[in-house]
């Protein structure tokens, strides 16, 4: 067996090999960085999407300021991300705004249902334009290998369905 010792040197040196940075961005910049850039963050097609009715509550979270859990992206390379969790929210908010179906099942905003983006009231619009968008960048230390970082993203990802 293992002394605490052991486990305590094995966790100091691990600790800090792995770096959450903090960001947010506004809805309409992440779309249109989707759009512009098919690496800004890329997403596997393996995914489930969600039924109407669960993108449009999302949106309807956004235009009533409800928090959204943040999106986990892990950068490849500068300004492009793989999404670990939140690749669903992404899909949805990229549909929306780009009209791919109306608003519906609201539960607050119900006058609000049938309403694609391009057809919400300008003030409704520019309050979901302002949203900011919480995203977690994990970082890894210069000294973790491919293998570890590789090895680490796997068993995050399994973490999150």
């Amino acid at each position: 067996m293992i002394s605490d010792q052991e486990i305590i040197a094995k966790y100091n040196a691990q600790r800090g090999k792995v770096i959450q940075e903090y960001n947010r961005i506004q809805l309409p910049e992440l779309v249109e960085k989707m759009g512009s850039n098919p690496n800004y963050m890329m997403m596997d097609d393996t995914h489930n999407d969600w039924s109407n009715i669960q993108k449009s509550r999302l949106i309807e979270s956004f235009i009533i300021n409800f928090p959204v859990l943040p999106i986990i992206v892990y950068e490849t390379s500068i300004y492009n991300y793989k999404i670990i969790d939140g690749k669903q929210r992404i899909k949805a908010i990229v549909d929306y705004y780009n009209n791919k179906f109306p608003l519906t099942g609201l539960k607050v905003t119900t006058e609000l249902n049938g309403c694609t983006y391009a057809h919400l009231p300008v003030k409704i619009r520019e309050v979901l334009n302002r949203y900011p968008l919480k995203f977690i960048n994990i970082l890894f230390q210069n000294d973790v290998s491919p293998e570890q970082i590789a090895k680490l993203l796997e068993i995050v990802a399994e973490s999150y369905p």
